[in-house]
């Protein structure tokens, strides 16, 4: 319906511009039609995924697949398809490129779907609600409370405590040799009076 719409004011209906239309410039034109040209080979090249030209042209390269469902699904999927976009081709044209609708006054009828429409069938503000809030809340949680005082608090005192040890074992480390060496003349003393002792 979208699309359609689309195509029966622009190229259907009337102008609702007070400036004159002009034609493309000729490059433009030129583009379009190649780009034109190229949609159109590139979809037939695609035109069956199993059996289509693209597809048969590369299977040595890629191997073949097998068909996940027979060709019937294929076809009653294809023609499903085709008849929404009739139908939605139909109805834009009834309401848009027949005139026999004045669409401006079915839009103002509607106001409430439209702003429905305009704002998505409100799936952005659930999803903002729902998921985006909370996960925003419990990072700011887990952010300014949690890590700074439950792992900040945790890891500062066991750098706290263990400056507290390091400060006791500085009064031993003086820097001085003579200290050294008496603290290993009496643990060579003690240890050789313990093994005197026991044996």
């Amino acid at each position: 319906v979208y699309m359609s719409r689309a195509t029966f004011m622009t190229f259907f209906g009337r102008p609702r511009s007070e400036q004159k239309p002009h034609d493309a410039p000729p490059r433009m034109g030129l583009a379009l039609v190649v780009l034109a040209a190229a949609a159109a080979f590139g979809g037939i090249l695609g035109l069956s995924a199993m059996n289509g030209l693209l597809p048969s042209f590369l299977e040595p390269v890629f191997g073949s697949s097998e068909e996940p469902h027979g060709p019937l699904t294929v076809l009653a999927l294809a023609l499903v398809s085709s008849a929404v976009a009739v139908v939605g081709i139909g109805i834009a044209y009834l309401v848009y490129g027949s005139g026999r609708i004045d669409w401006i006054a079915l839009r103002s009828r509607f106001a409430g779907a439209k702003r429905a429409s305009q704002r998505g069938f409100y799936v952005d503000d659930v999803y903002a609600g729902g998921l985006v809030a909370p996960a925003k809340l419990g990072s700011a949680f887990l952010a300014y409370v949690f890590d700074r005082r439950v792992l900040d608090g945790a890891f500062n005192g066991l750098g706290r405590m263990i400056g507290a040890f390091a400060g006791r074992g500085r009064a031993v480390q003086t820097g001085r040799v003579r200290s050294y060496a008496l603290a290993v003349l009496l643990g060579v003393v003690g240890v050789l009076s313990y093994l005197a002792v026991r044996f």
